[in-house]
């Protein structure tokens, strides 16, 4: 009798044994899973706080420095326009070329106000 049918037979013969070994794997499969689910959502949330934390620094352009604004007028539109120094590409470089920053964002939004006169209703 080789190996195999004597497993079988074993398996046949102790029902209720083989069922709570069953149900104990199952428990502990059940109880790694969650191990490694909660392992990995700890991992996540500890580098979203080290992102959200205050360990960088934002670099803008000075729009409220009157010496960098100019007066802007044409076909009867006027305002003030920017005509300060820039940030360029070289000045992010030479940040990233800095021990210890590794990583840079670049955040090219553009805000714009106008008057507007909206139709009630609509």
């Amino acid at each position: 009798m080789n190996f195999l049918k004597r497993a079988v037979l074993y398996l046949v013969r102790k029902k209720g044994r083989i069922t709570i070994l069953i149900i104990l794997l199952f428990l502990m499969s059940c109880c790694i899973q969650t191990g490694i689910s909660f392992k990995m959502s700890a991992e996540k949330e500890a580098e979203n706080l080290r992102k959200s934390l205050a360990t960088g620094f934002i670099l803008e352009v000075d729009m409220k420095n009157e010496e960098y604004l100019e007066e802007w007028s044409e076909s009867g539109n006027n305002g003030q326009v920017y005509a300060g120094p820039k940030i360029t590409d070289v000045i992010i470089q030479k940040i990233l070329s800095i021990d210890g920053v590794n990583d840079c964002i670049l955040d090219l939004s553009m805000y714009v106000w106008t008057d507007l006169n909206l139709k009630s209703g609509m």
